[in-house]
């Protein structure tokens, strides 16, 4: 064969393989790539459909609240004592999704008691948003004790603005305010989108791609195109973290990015311990004792059964808050101690904490709270 000839043959045959790695790739994007994050500003809107459940339940101040008929705006208790003791603050893990109102761990708190714990908690807020509902409805309880709810995943939700550029598919697809660290401490950033009548804007991908100039999220290291050429995806470093998280992980609104590590970023870092900061001062302020319950999802939990120690997120964390001389409630480890093993975890965890697990969060709280001297000494 000639050069000439065996030339037309490689580049044929390189071409034949490329094709085919094109089409293979194509067909991947076409079929599995809503699992994945591609910047397309035009995806990051939402539907129309979406709108009425995001009237519902939008609030200026901090993006979105769950609405009850309650005195104060709280969860339901599912009874009512003479006295109160607690009012609690954080996301989803203290709000407690996925189990009724009487079996949340404010619940089992408040009837071991014989005293009220009102629960403040929101589905998928950000330690920020947290902080400003303490803010916000915590003068109006007056509670001896406070609580600030989190869980170490809750760093990713305080560097963002639009919870859709976190994740695409969440149920939430709505702004939030955002707080920035400074060199004179820390400066509020409001909510976006300051009326309901406003979150139509959510439908403008101008609009839209406006709000990444304060999110981490917004096409952070740089996201795969859903374009041609569809091959240029397995040279994407995004991309490939992506598809290992997935494969190690259960990707959820929960929480949707797990490979992120902001934990060791100093920035991120230093603007959720100034958020720590910031609730154990005002707490302070307001004549009320500041706690910091520390929960974790059940891979994290797990991981400390195994290991006899925290992951490094949670570590890092609690650590923080022990240095600080903060008082610290370890939800996780008190779990890790009844769990024994990694099977028996399953009975403490749906996606959220199960009824279970909410019963001994509450048991080892109550047991913290006596052993400091708090049921006894406070009224």
């Amino acid at each position: 064969m000639s050069r000439a000839k065996q030339a037309l043959f490689y580049a044929g045959t390189a071409a034949l393989v490329l094709g085919a790695v094109e089409l293979a790739s194509f067909l991947f994007v076409r079929l599995r790539g809503e699992r994945f994050t591609f910047f397309e500003p035009a995806g990051y809107t939402i539907d129309p459909a979406e709108l009425p459940n995001l009237r519902r339940a939008f609030d200026p101040e901090l993006g979105w609240q769950e609405r009850y008929p309650t005195e104060f705006g709280e969860r339901p208790r599912p009874a009512d004592y003479p006295t109160s003791l607690l009012a609690a603050f954080g996301d989803s893990y203290t709000h407690c999704d996925q189990v009724d109102d009487d079996e949340t761990w404010p619940a089992y708190l408040a009837a071991a008691i014989d005293r009220n714990v009102f629960n403040f908690g929101s589905g998928g807020y950000g330690t920020d948003q947290a902080y400003l509902r303490f803010l916000r409805d915590y003068p109006r309880v007056r509670t001896p004790l406070v609580s600030l709810g989190l869980i170490p995943e809750n760093i990713n939700r305080v560097v963002s603005v639009y919870r859709k550029f976190y994740y695409p598919r969440t149920g939430i697809p709505a702004t939030k305010p955002r707080f920035v660290l400074e060199r004179s401490g820390l400066r509020l950033i409001e909510n976006p989108i300051q009326s309901s009548a406003d979150l139509d804007r959510l439908r403008d991908p101008g609009f839209v791609a406006r709000l990444g100039r304060y999110d981490h999220w917004y096409n952070p290291g740089g996201l795969p195109l859903r374009a041609f050429p569809f091959s240029a995806i397995w040279f994407n470093r995004c991309f490939r973290r992506e598809l290992v998280g997935h494969l190690e992980h259960s990707i959820s609104d929960i929480d949707p990015q797990p490979w992120a590590q902001l934990w060791r970023q100093p920035d991120a870092r230093r603007l959720m311990f100034a958020l720590l900061d910031r609730f154990e001062a005002q707490a302070r302020n307001y004549g009320a004792i500041p706690i910091f319950v520390v929960l974790a999802r059940k891979s994290e939990v797990r991981y400390r059964v195994v290991t006899g120690r925290h992951p490094e997120q949670l570590a890092t964390l609690t650590a923080y808050l022990r240095r600080r001389g903060y008082n610290l409630f370890d939800a996780a480890q008190a779990l890790a101690s009844e769990a024994g093993s990694p099977k028996r975890l399953d009975r403490f965890y749906n996606n959220h904490l199960s009824a279970r697990g909410n019963q001994l969060v509450a048991e080892h709280l109550r047991r913290y709270l006596d052993s400091r001297g708090w049921l006894a000494t406070t009224p």
